[in-house]
C-alpha cells in the first residue's frame, strides 16, 4: 500500500492511500506529489483530514 507523507508543525504523519477504493484520486495524488499546501480550513474527523492538493 501506498503511503502520502505529511508534515506540518515540525511532526510527520504518514496517511494510506486507499488506491481499491479511491484509484482517480489517489493517482492524482502520487502524480502531483511532491507539493505543499496551505491549511486555510482542516477537518478532522476520526482518522480523516481535509487539505487542498494542487490539482483541485
Amino acid at each position: 500500500m501506498k503511503q502520502l507523507k505529511l508534515t506540518f508543525g515540525g511532526q510527520s504523519f504518514y496517511a494510506d492511500l486507499l488506491e481499491d477504493k479511491a484509484p482517480e484520486i489517489c493517482s492524482a495524488l502520487i502524480k502531483a506529489a511532491p507539493f505543499q499546501s496551505y491549511w486555510f480550513v482542516a477537518k478532522i474527523c476520526d482518522n480523516e483530514v481535509c487539505f487542498r492538493a494542487p490539482f483541485v
